[in-house]
């Protein structure tokens, strides 16, 4: 049978050309000679041998970088399984924070800034919605983020995912207090929230020369132009979507942990040296009878170079975030005895095989 495609190997055809006619910033060249080592001779291997003939196959190491679609599933494990050994045992909500689309070439030429102003902006928004005496909290609330950039059609959406748990720890008192009823905080509360305080970070940014305005964001270097951008934004409700996780918490984190370690054109997108899908028939909003998408693989195509060669993360701007849920070390234990929902199963991390067994 022969060999299945990957991403790299796309990539690989069509590096030379796209590198010496297009300007590449440092990272970016250094994350796709990773990518180009990946499983090859360079990074070193072991050998495969066989009991019966003893025959040998060389098998390559993998570059571990999370660009990469090849090698990641050690990866994802081990984080996934330090976040389920955090997890408590009390219902969790699953928060979504969208910024609207015409922000993207301000962020496309800001990366690195605005990206961390989301996760800055979102965790903000939650710790004074926690410690708001009308929520009936007061308290130190933890959560987990997860940086999404791309929505599954392979288009720019930029939004963070947090798993949040359903209470705070008072730390004058010592207690853990959980939320009541089936909802965290008010959906419209926290939207209009978000976008006042994100609004604000962006006004002030400009106003101290931290912010980019060349390149794709060159429509609003005008100061006219970027208050006019400001003013329609803030008349817009913005996309902040609360709920609570219906099921056990670690089937949302292990959700979450699928995107922190992925790559926007994944091995399975290939369909030969020349195209890969854009949609496929397993996403969630498209049609079973609609055929899929196909997009062209040249050196000429912005999609795929965009996608996978000079879009890697900044590292300020990694796509997950960790707050603890409570200075107290064995909050997780003392609330075993505390606050414990009969709908919630006792949580178990999963069994993670050994790297030197993998």
């Amino acid at each position: 049978m022969a060999a299945r495609l990957r991403a790299v190997d796309v990539i690989r055809c069509c590096w030379e050309n796209y590198n010496r006619n297009t300007r590449i910033v440092p990272e970016s060249a250094r994350v796709i000679r990773k990518l180009l080592d990946c499983r090859t001779a360079a990074l070193g291997g072991h050998l495969h041998r066989c009991d019966r003939c003893g025959g040998e196959v060389p098998v390559y190491n993998s570059c571990e970088n999370r660009h990469c679609p090849n090698g990641q599933t050690g990866a994802r494990m081990d984080w996934t399984q330090k976040r389920l050994s955090e997890l408590l045992p009390v219902p969790y909500f699953h928060v979504v924070f969208t910024l609207p689309h015409r922000l993207n070439p301000l962020v496309d030429a800001n990366r690195k800034l605005l990206l961390g102003e989301l996760f800055g902006t979102a965790g903000w928004t939650l710790q004074r919605f926690a410690r708001d005496p009308q929520w009936r909290l007061e308290g130190e609330l933890g959560y987990t983020a997860v940086l999404h950039t791309w929505n599954q059609k392979l288009q720019e959406h930029f939004h963070l995912h947090c798993l949040v748990p359903g209470g705070v720890w008072r730390k004058e008192t010592g207690e853990w207090i959980p939320c009541r009823g089936r909802w965290l905080f008010r959906k419209e509360s926290l939207a209009d929230a978000f976008r006042n305080r994100y609004l604000k970070r962006l006004r002030s940014l400009r106003q101290r020369g931290k912010m980019n305005l060349t390149g794709c964001a060159d429509t609003f270097a005008d100061e006219s132009s970027f208050e006019q951008l400001l003013a329609d934004l803030g008349r817009q409700r913005w996309i902040v979507y609360p709920k609570a996780v219906p099921k056990d918490p670690q089937t949302a984190l292990k959700y979450l942990a699928r995107y922190v370690f992925k790559t926007a054109i994944s091995n399975q997108r290939i369909i030969n040296m020349s195209a890969f899908f854009k949609t496929t028939p397993q996403m969630k909003n498209v049609q079973p009878a609609h055929s899929p998408e196909v997009c062209s693989v040249t050196e000429k195509s912005p999609l795929y170079t965009r996608l996978n060669l000079s879009r890697p993360e900044p590292h300020a701007a990694a796509p997950a975030h960790h707050q603890s849920s409570a200075p107290h070390p064995n909050l997780t234990s003392l609330l075993q005895g505390l606050y414990f929902p009969p709908q919630f199963p006792r949580l178990r991390p999963t069994r993670v095989i050994p790297h030197a067994a993998r």
